[in-house]
């Protein structure tokens, strides 16, 4: 079955992005490439049917992490590992460097609660409130809370950092 342009477009523009999104929420890279790789996989056999393909694949990519993180965690890492290569050096370099200037806001969001790590994960990523209530089954008012614990959160923690860099 060949693949349509419109999912080729899509995996080359989102891939390093989705890989970073899985980052932010705490995922190792191998772990977070892995689950998006899966993830894409998945949205590719069901590109028809998917509706909002970016947050589809961060629906599954964020499962799929959790699930292969458990697997290791309880040693069932039994499960067969494919070629998780990217197709093109393009979607690879984008991925490095999309990494490399995002580490200082990872290392941040790791030092958030889950949740407000995960709901600001989404909305770096470009969704709105309602959206993300509806992604990850909260209710607006709580993405909204967390939203704004989250940035006080990282404000403290930026100004706690400039300080020990004055």
């Amino acid at each position: 079955m060949p693949v349509s342009d419109d999912f080729d477009e899509y995996f080359t523009a989102d891939f390093p992005l989705l890989v970073g999104f899985l980052c932010k929420l705490g995922f190792e890279i191998e772990a977070a490439r892995d689950a998006a790789t899966e993830a894409m996989l998945d949205a590719c056999l069901r590109w028809e049917a998917v509706e909002s393909p970016a947050a589809w694949v961060r629906r599954a990519g964020s499962r799929l992490a959790a699930e292969r993180v458990a697997r290791h965690e309880t040693g069932d890492d039994r499960a067969g590992r494919a070629d998780r290569s990217c197709p093109d050096r393009h979607v690879e370099d984008k991925l490095i460097a999309l990494v490399e200037s995002a580490s200082q806001v990872v290392a941040l969001l790791a030092r958030l609660p889950e949740r407000q790590r995960v709901v600001l994960a989404w909305s770096l990523d470009g969704f709105g409130t309602a959206e993300i209530a509806e992604q990850i089954d909260l209710g607006e008012a709580d993405v909204r809370s967390a939203l704004r614990d989250a940035r006080a959160r990282v404000g403290e923690l930026h100004r706690e950092r400039s300080g020990e860099d004055a």
